[in-house]
């Protein structure tokens, strides 16, 4: 059991069976190639052919997904208790809960440059634009306290597992890592905040880990 990222792992080393949760509403669950043709129900069969995997409990193969799931259901279970509360914790959250703040880092000495993570895990700054790609390089999910107290981690939108990491040597996005180093590298702190992004701030990594600002 470890965390990455924003994900809780579990691995089981004797089924080779690993477990990621989002710490959220999301769970991915990973069968290693022993598994392959043996497995059934609602995550399919692991045959490689996907076009059979709603294939219910009495081996008829559906095209409805309401009647694929029900067949696999233990007993009659009434989903309007959990559909309205995931309208209310989840679809329809709003800053609590299991909402995560997605951001982007506006340079003040550029107004209209954003902080962007391209080829290679390249830092730069960037003019603001409209094109997707541009949005999937400039958003990240500010972690509060993810790992240390009191401090924000940024992790890059388009690719989980990638976190902004600032040491004395140069800025740079990181894969998750899990020493002591990387957490206090990858942790900051912020001063001024708008809606929309994290506009003009003054970003400061922990002391023993750098000391100059990341953003000004």
């Amino acid at each position: 059991l470890w965390n990455a990222g924003y994900y809780t792992v579990v691995h089981f080393s004797s089924q080779d069976l690993t477990i990621l949760w989002d710490r959220k509403t999301t769970v991915h669950i990973r069968a290693g190639p022993r598994w392959k043709g043996l497995l059934s129900g609602l995550c399919g069969n692991f045959d490689s052919v996907t076009v059979n995997d709603m294939t219910t409990s009495s081996h008829m193969e559906v095209n409805n997904a309401q009647t694929f799931g029900n067949s696999w259901a233990l007993g009659q279970v009434d989903v309007a208790w959990f559909y309205r509360n995931c309208l209310t914790d989840t679809c329809n959250c709003n800053r609590g809960g299991d909402c995560v703040p997605v951001v982007s880092l506006e340079s003040a000495e550029r107004p209209n440059y954003f902080l962007t993570v391209s080829g290679r895990s390249r830092l730069q700054l960037e003019q603001w634009n409209r094109g997707a790609e541009f949005g999937r390089r400039a958003t990240f999910i500010q972690h509060q306290g993810l790992f240390l107290p009191g401090y924000s981690s940024f992790e890059l939108v388009s690719q989980p597992g990638i976190f902004l990491s600032l040491t004395r040597g140069a800025a740079r996005a990181q894969r998750y890592g899990t020493s002591e180093g990387f957490k206090a590298s990858s942790s900051f702190t912020l001063e001024g905040q708008k809606h929309k992004h994290v506009s003009n701030f003054h970003i400061e990594a922990p002391i023993n880990s750098v000391s100059k600002p990341l953003l000004h």
